[in-house]
């Protein structure tokens, strides 16, 4: 690694990457960039103009440790350290180009171990008479899409630097991802995170937590399927449509481009509010674009597809939503991520794992005038589509769509989560993407309801037993099917109960409420059927119950009502005349003491580092009031007293510290 040039605090985006990498056990994708290198090159020259980019680039010698007392940090070394540099030979011209390609991608599938080594590496295609090609490789917690750009331009202009013996015309950047993360200190003491904290509250507080609630006909739910596919298409006529409908509306590309993808997903989902994860590259600042770093950042953008809007007010609402959105969009993650597992427990739904994305990137490649040639057509274009491989079986996305104009088409990329969207159902939203920007852009201006006859994208079949439950939808038989496989549980109905009818579902007032009645299968007071355990039942199952919201109350009877003659289920106005032990919504946590030793370490640790002054274990970790920027040390701290095995992911889930104990291992 070398020697420590300085030490810094992570900067969001850095913590962000950080903890997607624990949550999701992936590694960050890594971005090869290709050169020609001049015939006049040697050897020494290759390392030269390696070393001149790391040494004018911070976030090329920059790894993350965690320092004594549990604290993440990003450590810069010297630029003298150590380079890993591959060097392959080739025969000839045509087997360098061969070569070319082996090996970029043996370079890009090797994952970086960023706690220890530089993300940086680089491959050399050599011929007889010295180095031609150059490869370099970079992990996404280094650059995102945008710093590619910067480090392409850096890159190319450090070769000819060295090919003409001079220092590079431009200077080197003035802002590195330690002063961006001094930057941010300053920011959160101007207030500027507690104002983006209130922005996600507000947002996680009335969108559905996942939009896609159903179960994908085609899915084996015990495997023998892809947990994700992918569906591409390369289309000329969509970037046509987006620089017309831009200029028509007076909104960049990106938002025109998001105002089409949630007409669309409401149209899926039935969902009025839409809810999109929109990765916001906060470049805007030329200092910042002129920056080699990760800068990127999530925001919350919700758009009311309500009122069978034309497109055009699609459009404008859109345009809204992201104008307040981007205002918010440098944020502590971590603070974020707490309020959004707090959310997630209060709502009785999952945020994590389930958001709908988008990530536009422009990478500035193509000319300023587009080939409109497509927009005379008179049908719609029927782009092909492709399947990609995907070789992860878990993401944070049920749906997501990744879109980059180039030289002559706009390339869009569609990922669903097997669980919850059909092959079919995917290919159909691509398509609808490019119909729905072909029509707005050439015909008329389409509402709602036509784009959705025209594309063909429409929700699930749903009878009455599928109810709105918080903006989310929810199928009650499934509620009743999960809580009947709940330990402990013997009978259980479901009810999507009206204000009128008079039952307080511990929502608002005047919203209706979705309430359980249960009974034990053994003792009425049993440890596992209280409102709490079977609230965490419900939240820990939803990955695999994409139809199911926990229920706003539930009501432990002694007994279930007697079958009728023809074995009915029971009626809501049945189970109210049973005798009730027990009721609740299971929102509310008890002060309960640790037991075991696994349990008192585990609460010691998270009391000492987070300085608290108790810990229950019937809390979750952030329920409890753990930070997880805190985390680390929690780990170190329960490392000194022997225990080992925890990882990020059991810590910011939401089971209780009592159910993560039992994973503490003696070390």
């Amino acid at each position: 690694m070398g020697t420590v040039q300085r030490r810094a605090p992570v900067t969001w985006s850095q913590l962000y990457e950080w903890v997607m990498q624990q949550l999701y056990e992936l590694s960050s994708p890594r971005i090869p960039l290709s050169f020609t290198i001049p015939e006049s090159f040697a050897a020494s020259d290759v390392e030269a103009v390696l070393r001149k980019a790391v040494e004018r680039n911070e976030a090329l010698r920059t790894t993350f440790e965690v320092d004594g007392s549990g604290e993440l940090m990003q450590v810069v070394a010297d630029p003298a350290g150590p380079l890993d540099i591959e060097v392959v030979e080739a025969g000839g011209a045509e087997a360098a180009e061969e070569l070319v390609q082996e090996l970029t991608l043996r370079l890009v599938r090797r994952p970086f171990a960023v706690l220890r080594e530089w993300p940086l590496r680089a491959g050399v295609v050599a011929t007889a008479s010295g180095p031609r090609h150059l490869i370099v490789v970079v992990d996404h917690v280094a650059v995102d899409a945008l710093g590619t750009v910067v480090l392409r331009a850096e890159l190319a202009e450090i070769i000819q630097a060295v090919a003409e013996s001079r220092e590079p015309a431009a200077p080197a950047p003035g802002r590195q991802p330690a002063d961006q993360a001094a930057r941010e200190q300053r920011l959160a003491r101007a207030g500027v995170d507690a104002n983006a904290v209130r922005y996600f509250d507000e947002q996680l507080g009335r969108i559905p937590p996942r939009m896609f609630a159903s179960r994908a006909p085609d899915l084996d739910p015990d495997g023998g399927g892809p947990a994700f596919r992918m569906a591409a298409m390369r289309s000329p006529a969509a970037l046509a449509c987006l620089r017309r409908l831009s200029e028509r509306y007076g909104v960049t590309e990106p938002v025109v481009l998001l105002a089409a993808y949630a007409a669309l997903l409401s149209l899926k989902t039935g969902c009025e509010l839409c809810a999109i994860s929109d990765i916001v590259g906060n470049r805007l600042d030329p200092k910042d674009r002129a920056m080699l770093g990760c800068l990127l950042q999530p925001v919350v953008i919700s758009v009311d597809l309500s009122g069978d809007p034309r497109f055009s007010e699609v459009v404008r609402r859109a345009a809204a939503a992201c104008r307040e959105g981007y205002r918010h969009a440098r944020y502590p993650t971590d603070k974020v991520m707490e309020l959004q597992a707090v959310r997630a427990f209060e709502r009785g739904a999952a945020f994590d794992d389930h958001w709908v994305k988008l990530n536009y990137i422009d990478f500035g490649t193509r000319p300023k005038d587009v080939d409109e040639r497509a927009l005379s057509a008179a049908d719609p274009p029927a782009s092909e589509v492709s399947w990609l491989e995907v070789r992860y079986d878990n993401a944070s996305a049920d749906v997501a769509l990744l879109a980059v104009p180039d030289a002559g088409a706009l390339t869009l990329r569609l990922q669903g989560r097997a669980a919850v969207i059909t092959a079919g159902e995917l290919e159909r939203m691509l398509r609808g993407l490019e119909h729905v920007l072909f029509d707005a852009a050439t015909g008329d201006d389409p509402r709602l309801s036509e784009v959705g006859e025209r594309t063909q994208v429409g929700p699930p079949d749903r009878d009455e037993r599928w109810v709105l439950v918080g903006g989310q939808w929810a199928d009650v038989r499934d509620v009743e099917t999960l809580l009947r496989s709940a330990p402990g549980v013997s009978a259980a109905s479901v009810f999507h109960v009206q204000p009128e009818d008079g039952e307080d579902g511990g929502r608002e007032e005047g919203r209706a409420a979705l309430v359980a009645y249960l009974v034990p299968a053994a003792a009425p007071d049993a440890e596992d059927v209280t409102p709490l355990a079977l609230r965490r039942f419900v939240l820990a199952s939803l990955a695999r119950w994409p139809s199911v919201v926990a229920p706003d109350r539930y009501v432990i009877c002694r007994a279930a009502p007697s079958a009728g003659p023809d074995a009915a289920p029971p009626t809501l106005s049945e189970w109210r005349r049973q005798d009730v032990v027990l009721e609740g919504s299971g929102r509310s946590i008890p002060e309960v003491a640790p037991r075991t030793d696994g349990e008192k370490a585990l609460c010691r640790a998270i009391a000492q580092v987070n300085g608290l002054p108790s810990v229950s274990v019937e809390a979750s970790y952030i329920l409890a009031g753990g930070k997880i920027r805190r985390i680390p040390a929690v780990q170190l701290a329960l490392g000194r007293e022997g225990y080992g095995s925890l990882s990020v992911r059991d810590l910011v889930g939401s089971a209780s510290l009592r159910q993560v104990a039992t994973e503490l291992t003696r070390t």
